[in-house]
């Protein structure tokens, strides 16, 4: 079965960070907002393993908001729930292992006619030739 989410169409992720949480361990992940000035408008969550709740937080009301992931979900952030509201999972929320799977796309300022432009055609450049093995700050080379 294929599914096709439309708010991903033009989804070009360029960031991929796995996060492990274990009850045992009293993981969590504070409240933040994910940093404008380099990600994009969508940021993209894949929770496996097991369910949990994710807390948004609203930072000029303090509304706090919570949006259930379970297991094998996928959760797309964006819009003023991307830019006006923190996200946090608090660790009463973690009932079992989870991993979260986060996906990340270039601000626009990084695309095409963007103030970063060049910059940011090299990290896609990066991004594709990607093959799984780490690389080193030395092998990456910007070009203004």
């Amino acid at each position: 079965m294929q599914l096709r989410v439309p708010e991903l169409t033009s989804f070009n992720p360029v960031e991929l960070c796995n996060l492990e949480y274990c009850p045992e361990r009293g993981s969590t992940i504070a409240p933040h907002m994910d940093d404008a000035w380099i990600w994009g408008p969508r940021l993209v969550t894949v929770t496996l393993l097991s369910s949990t709740l994710m807390t948004f937080i609203n930072q000029s009301t303090s509304m706090e908001v919570l949006i259930p992931m379970p297991r094998r979900s996928l959760l797309v952030v964006q819009g003023p729930a991307r830019y006006k509201w923190m996200h946090s999972i608090k660790r009463e929320h973690i009932m079992g292992r989870r991993i979260g799977i986060t996906l990340r796309e270039l601000s626009d300022e990084f695309l095409v006619g963007g103030s970063h432009e060049s910059m940011g055609h090299e990290i896609l450049r990066i991004a594709a030739g990607y093959e799984g093995h780490l690389t080193s700050s030395t092998d990456i080379v910007f070009t203004h």
